[in-house]
C-alpha cells in the first residue's frame, strides 16, 4: 500500500488528548493535508468522527510544516506511526531539531507503531541520542515480515533492527 500516517493513531490519540485538557495541533513534512491510511475493517465511531468533524478535518487537511514549528509552543511532541514515519519522518531534521527541543526542556516524546523511526538518530546532547539506553516498543521485525514483503527494500530499514543498533 502507499504510505502515510495511521488514521486511527491519530484520531483515537486526538480525542484522548482533548479530554485530558491539552490543545492539538498537527504537522507533517511539507504542511497541507498528508497521505493518509484508513483501515476500514479497524475503524470505530471515534475515526470516523474525527474525519466527519469539520474542526478535526480541517486540522488533518492543513498541518503545519515540520520546518515552520516554533518548539517553544510546545509541551509534548506525539509521532503517529505508517509506514510514512519510516519514509518521511526517519532522519528529518527539522522534527529532529523540534524533538531534542521539547525534549531538553523537560517536554514529553512518544510514538506509536513505526512512529519510533522518526526518533533514530536525535542527538540531545553531543554524541548522545535520546533513545540510547532506553527500552522503547515499535513495530517488530516478526510484525514487519508478516504484512509485507520485502519489508527492507520497501521501507529501507526494519524498525527492530534499527532501534536495536541504537542502543
Amino acid at each position: 500500500g502507499r504510505a502515510g500516517f495511521e488514521l486511527t493513531e491519530l484520531s483515537r490519540a486526538w480525542w484522548v488528548f482533548e479530554a485530558a485538557g491539552f490543545e492539538v495541533e498537527l504537522a507533517s513534512p511539507a504542511g497541507g493535508a498528508p497521505p493518509k491510511v484508513v483501515d476500514t475493517d479497524d475503524a470505530v465511531d471515534a475515526d470516523y468522527a474525527f474525519l466527519n468533524e469539520p474542526r478535526t478535518r480541517h486540522a488533518m487537511e492543513h498541518t503545519l510544516s515540520l520546518d515552520a514549528v516554533d518548539s517553544t509552543r510546545y509541551d509534548a511532541v506525539y509521532v503517529v506511526g505508517g509506514k510514512g514515519a519510516m519514509l518521511d519522518l526517519h532522519a528529518h531534521p527539522a522534527l529532529a531539531r523540534i524533538v531534542a527541543e521539547v525534549y531538553t526542556r523537560g517536554g514529553v516524546i512518544s510514538a506509536v507503531c513505526h512512529g519510533p523511526a522518526a526518533l533514530l538518530g536525535v542527538e540531545i546532547a553531543p554524541g548522545r541520542t535520546l533513545l540510547q539506553g532506553r527500552r522503547v516498543t515499535g513495530f517488530s521485525n516478526a510484525e514487519e515480515r508478516f504484512l509485507i514483503e520485502d519489508p527492507v527494500q520497501r521501507l529501507g530499514f526494519m524498525l527492530q533492527d534499527a532501534l536495536d543498533d541504537e542502543g
